[in-house]
């Protein structure tokens, strides 16, 4: 029978373990430490070594490439990565662990005694080291069997605060990498609710309580004047009282920025079965273990923020992570435990974030923000990635194309646009990043003054992104940056396009369809479609569309010129300059179109697919039926009469993309595949597509009877010419 152990012997266990887990992996024995650490503790509770069992039997398979497992006393950057390793579904999977000891027996007083409570630590190292082995169920069991232990202590919440915290993460991120995102929160709201517990008490732990985020000052500071309630029945009346996906960032009472504790209005009570027992009811005598210090509690609660991020991510509430992703990195910056690089990413992705839901003005001090701390950052003598560099130029100009496409919607197409974040009122206090360089909130555009509504300012918010987009492209250059370089071009002509619909002259918004058109031309046919088919057929499609717009304009300035020459038909043979312009136009986005659809082609066979997949099925058929209409456009060479004055026109309006076949064979392929197309539609029972099918019918009928009459209009034109 084994000996058992005496509380300093525990205690000196866990020290022992600690350190050998935080030596460096081999990728040969990728667990080695880690396994030998778990067999000091294991040894330490009476039960047999790991190392014993062949083969670990029983054990979750490991990852294809295996990192090097962090150390288990990790700051929240090591949490972080330790958390990211896949996981298995622990209740189906037998366990390579004897079932945890029996805990000492507890004192007279019915509370744990110092002996129970150090054999409880080891449980939980011992589970914390394993969780970043492929032993998880394991871990998951020995963390929670010391978890009742330590909890039941009177005091302990205050004591062993840093190691709850550190179980708490541990555990929710365990069932977030098996997709138990709801389990994971409610280990993590556990976490961060005793947080607020402890800290509001006015311990050597205490911090301020936060206030909504989110909320107008005006309704911040009325709830700094209220009496505060119990912590965690505060925390629930802020739960309910929440609108939307809104989260906690903390002001102090004089309105200066105090240091961030947790998004209290997100966080739910856990349930009882997962609360901490209270404190009171006398005082037990407790163990003093390692790592309780204050530093150690405030990384792991930031690790707590963090983990809460990716769970909201992950269940597509996306307001409240980005929320709780800003008081992470508050709190990192704060302590001054960040990673340059990595920090700056975290920023621009959080105003990346912003833009696309219309709230500007957060977006653009986001990416000042991380601007002031490269500064900062880099006069110390820092190092900033060259990549890093590139991506603030790119994400501030993504800004400014996301303003001019939300000013094209609200402007030139009448689309109602929604901000969450309408004004500065609304600016969540945990993105007051302490200690910068950066302008304040007020100072940028918020709500629909973010918008421009005439086109002198629709330009100037090209003219303002545009050189951005440009110093990105010298670092995303195509060789060995294509998915990005191409990305970055896509950008780059939306923002013609939207300018182009502020313009009111036809002949300059085609000026700028055709800039569309000089950025992406080289890129088409100039990708592998193996190994970059989406990206192939985007650019072909973006293509085909740039010159039916083209086509499009020409067309109304062509009935504008007729209008005002009171509707006066050409003087003379040939078609006239703006009708070419129609055609060639048509002619280049027909091109495109079959570029694009004959990419769907099975290489062996040369035929259409039965059914295309449905992520791409909406773009075919449109690109389908565009193909129809730009060939109704389109006039054949013999009927324009061959002048000079057409081919010309072709040349300007219809770039480097050209017929590849004669005008008859164009037409008898597109009529084909309109068919096919419309029988596509009917076969499948596209109901949302019945009516462009049935109009394609027609066309594709009159697309052909059309070229039988020009052939019988040419024949009797030779026989006369006799």
């Amino acid at each position: 029978m084994n000996t058992v152990q005496t509380v300093p012997e525990f205690l000196e266990a866990i020290k022992r373990a600690t350190a050998i887990s935080a030596r460096e992996e081999s990728e040969e024995e990728p667990y080695k430490f880690h396994y030998e650490a778990a067999d000091v503790l294991r040894s330490a509770l009476g039960e047999p070594p790991l190392l014993a069992t062949s083969n670990l039997p029983g054990a979750e398979a490991p990852p294809t490439s295996a990192p090097a497992p962090a150390a288990a006393e990790s700051t929240a950057s090591d949490s972080i990565n330790a958390a990211a390793k896949p996981d298995g579904d622990a209740s189906s999977a037998p366990t390579a662990v004897d079932a945890p000891s029996v805990p000492a027996a507890p004192s007279s007083s019915g509370r744990p005694s110092p002996q129970a409570l150090a054999a409880a630590a080891a449980r939980i190292r011992c589970g914390l080291i394993l969780l970043d082995t492929d032993l998880l169920p394991d871990g998951e069991a020995y963390v929670k069997a010391g978890l009742g232990t330590l909890e039941a202590a009177p005091g302990a919440a205050e004591a062993y605060l840093a190691w709850l915290l550190e179980a708490y993460n541990a555990l929710g991120a365990l069932y977030s990498n098996r997709g138990s995102h709801a389990i994971a929160l409610e280990w993590l709201q556990k976490a961060e609710s005793l947080y607020q517990r402890v800290t509001a008490t006015g311990t050597r732990h205490a911090h301020l309580n936060l206030p909504i985020a989110g909320a107008p000052k005006q309704q911040q500071q009325q709830q700094q004047q209220e009496p505060v309630t119990t912590p965690l029945a505060a925390d629930k009346q802020e739960q309910q009282g929440a609108a939307g996906d809104a989260a906690a960032a903390g002001v102090a009472a004089d309105g200066a920025a105090a240091e961030p504790g947790a998004a209290a209005a997100a966080a739910a009570v856990p349930p009882p079965e997962l609360a901490v027992a209270a404190d009171g009811g006398g005082q037990a005598e407790l163990v003093e273990l390692p790592g309780c210090d204050s530093d150690r509690v405030q990384d792991q609660y930031t690790s707590t923020l963090y983990f809460m991020a990716q769970v909201y991510a992950n269940q597509k509430l996306q307001d409240r992570s980005a929320l709780y992703c800003a008081a992470t990195m508050y709190r990192q910056l704060a302590a001054g435990k960040y990673d340059l690089d990595t920090w700056v990413n975290n920023c621009l992705q959080l105003g990346g974030y912003y833009a696309k839901v219309n709230a500007f003005g957060l977006a653009l001090y986001c990416h000042a923000a991380a601007q002031a701390v490269v500064d900062r950052d880099t006069a110390a003598g820092a190092e900033l990635g060259e990549d890093i560099a590139a991506n603030i130029k790119l994400a501030t100009a993504r800004v400014y194309n996301l303003r001019l496409a939300a000013s094209h919607a609200h402007t030139v197409e009448s689309k109602h646009q929604e901000f969450h974040y309408p004004d500065v009122s609304h600016f969540p206090d945990y993105l007051r990043f302490p200690g910068l360089a950066v302008p304040s909130p007020d100072s940028f555009p918020w709500g629909a003054a973010a918008l421009a509504t005439t086109f002198d300012a629709a330009r100037e918010l090209l003219n303002t992104g545009m050189p951005y987009f440009k110093e990105a492209l010298a670092y995303y250059q195509l060789d060995g940056w294509v998915t990005d370089h191409v990305g970055i071009i896509m950008d780059m002509s939306n923002m013609y396009r939207c300018l182009a619909g502020f313009e009111a002259d036809p002949g300059r918004a085609a000026a700028m369809q055709r800039c569309r058109a000089q950025l992406l031309e080289p890129l088409s046919g100039g990708l592998n479609p193996e190994h970059y088919p989406g990206l192939s057929r985007s650019i072909d499609l973006e293509l085909a569309h740039v010159y039916r717009e083209i086509s499009d304009v020409r067309e109304l300035q062509a009935q504008r010129s007729a209008a005002a020459a009171g509707a006066q038909g050409p003087g003379g043979g040939g078609v006239s300059k703006p009708d070419a312009k129609v055609a060639a136009a048509a002619a280049s986005a027909a091109k495109y179109y079959q570029r694009f659809l004959s990419s769907f082609l099975n290489p062996a066979t040369g035929q259409l697919p039965d059914r295309v997949d449905p992520d791409n099925e909406p773009y075919f058929l449109m690109a389908s039926f565009g193909l129809g209409r730009m060939m109704h456009k389109m006039r054949a060479p013999a009927a324009a009469g061959g002048g000079a004055g057409a081919g010309a026109a072709a040349g300007a309006e219809g770039g480097k993309a050209g017929p590849d076949q004669s005008y008859p064979a164009l037409v008898m392929a597109a009529h084909k595949h309109l068919q096919w197309t419309t029988e596509y539609v009917k076969r499948h029972k596209l109901e949302d597509w019945t009516r462009e099918a049935q109009a394609a019918e027609e066309l594709s009928e009159l697309l052909v009877e059309q070229m039988r009459l020009r052939a019988m209009a040419a024949a009797s034109a030779a026989r006369k010419g006799k």
